[in-house]
């Protein structure tokens, strides 16, 4: 297996702010946040996740059938962040947990070659953004060469990248973070029958947002107090 250098800088990107230009930015090798998989990007609302399953004719199930992605009422439901907040200040002050509506948290979209995209999505202050994409799908008797060479053709030359005789791997990591997978990452993985990409905002971006909903329960609790009796 042999390493290839890599020769464009990396960025980092924030997925807590919404950008409604994300569907027509370039994407500039190297720089993480331009990155894209079959047109999904990193911080896009499901509105957008939606627009672009419909541009690439891919569905969702209902339960029983394949239908076209509704973010209002497909795939897995979760607190957005003002019931998250409110669920943490509930805890504090040892109330019932409360309930209101859900948000899309991840989704399975299923495209016509028989290709899977896993798509999850933080529920940020400006709503649901997209924080990681999985593509899964068959080889289609491609070689570790001609997967490295499409990879290099789109993306650049990656700073981590393998090429054995019946599989591939190549990584992009974000500077300015401790580990590879604290900050956003993209890798493209395949052997002689699947290939694997993903591109996701990293751990950090989850734990900031936890942290962010701990905070304004805390603050949402100490504006509800009572005062104490003995």
């Amino acid at each position: 297996m042999a390493d290839l250098p890599a020769d464009h800088p990396q960025a980092g990107l924030a997925t807590t702010a919404a950008d409604p230009g994300l569907a027509s930015r370039p994407l500039v090798r190297g720089d993480l946040r331009t990155y894209d998989v079959s047109g999904f990007r990193l911080g896009m609302s499901p509105v957008e996740v939606q627009q672009v399953a419909a541009a690439e004719h891919l569905m969702a199930s209902d339960g029983s059938h394949m239908v076209p992605f509704d973010p209002d009422r497909l795939g897995t439901r979760g607190a957005d962040f003002k019931l998250s907040v409110a669920r943490s200040a509930a805890l504090r002050l040892g109330r019932p947990r409360p309930n209101g509506p859900t948000v899309v948290s991840e989704v399975l979209l299923y495209g016509q070659g028989g290709e899977k995209y896993y798509v999850d999505f933080l529920p940020t202050e400006a709503g649901p953004q997209l924080s990681t994409v999985m593509l899964i799908t068959s080889s289609k008797g491609n070689t570790p060469k001609s997967f490295l060479d499409a990879v290099v053709a789109k993306y650049g030359k990656p700073p981590q990248a393998q090429i054995g005789n019946n599989d591939m791997f190549a990584k992009w990591c974000s500077r300015g973070f401790p580990s590879c997978d604290d900050g956003p990452w993209f890798m493209v993985k395949t052997d002689d029958h699947e290939e694997r990409v993903k591109l996701t905002g990293g751990d950090r971006a989850r734990i900031d947002l936890d942290r962010r909903i701990d905070a304004a329960g805390a603050a949402a609790a100490a504006a509800a107090a009572t005062k104490p009796k003995f």
